[in-house]
Parts: C-alpha cells; sequence; structure tokens
C-alpha cells in the first residue's frame, strides 16, 4: 500500500514532462536538412580496374581465400578484399605518355659520359 503511494505522484511529474519535450520537438524551428548519399568516386593514375564479375576469369580471387558461412550472412564477399587491393596496386602504376621525339637517345662515345636525351 505505501508502495503505491510513493508511486502515484510520480508518474502525473513524468506525463507532463513528456508533454514538455513533445511540445518542445513540434516548436523546434532549427530542422536540419535529411541526409542524402552520394556514392565516392574515385580518381585512379593508373590502368582501369577489372569489374567484380572480371576479378574470378583474370584469376585474381585465386589468391583470396574462400569466405566463411558467417562472413557469407554479413555481406562479406572475397570480391571485397581483392578488388580492394588491386585498386590500391593499379593505382600505384603510373603511366606516362611519351613523345617519341625525346625517346630517341644519342648514343655516348665513352660509357662514364652521361648520355643526352
Amino acid at each position: 500500500k505505501k508502495r503505491k503511494e510513493e508511486v502515484q505522484p510520480i508518474m502525473p511529474n513524468m506525463v507532463k514532462r513528456e508533454e514538455e519535450i513533445l511540445m518542445s520537438l513540434s516548436m523546434d524551428q532549427n530542422q536540419q536538412r535529411l541526409f542524402e548519399y552520394t556514392s565516392p568516386t574515385y580518381e585512379h593514375q593508373g590502368p582501369p580496374v577489372p569489374d567484380r564479375a572480371d576479378l574470378e576469369q583474370l584469376g585474381y580471387l585465386d589468391h583470396v581465400r574462400q569466405e566463411k558461412a558467417v562472413e557469407r550472412a554479413g555481406g562479406y564477399t572475397r570480391e571485397y578484399p581483392c578488388l580492394r587491393a588491386v585498386q590500391e596496386a593499379f593505382d600505384m602504376l603510373l603511366f606516362v605518355k611519351e613523345n617519341p621525339i625525346n625517346t630517341v637517345k644519342k648514343e655516348s662515345k665513352d660509357e662514364n659520359e652521361p648520355m643526352e636525351t
């Protein structure tokens, strides 16, 4: 009997506080813009990276362990680490288009003398 008496005075205060919170939320003028996802774009410095579908055909997946059933249930496939590694490796390769006129080198008469370009 004492316990009910102790709890009852608290309940009206909780209801009143909840109403105050709801009122303040409805009156809040500081509304933020909704989140909008934009997928990342990568600018590679090297040759084009193969598609996920081509990884197995080109033999890249032979060097990655097979995913476990638990990992697959979480959305993980072995294409993810393989594609990441291929992208990182291909991005490190820099290709410079050479001018055919500048590539012709004159042979040096003396082996110790530097070559002219």
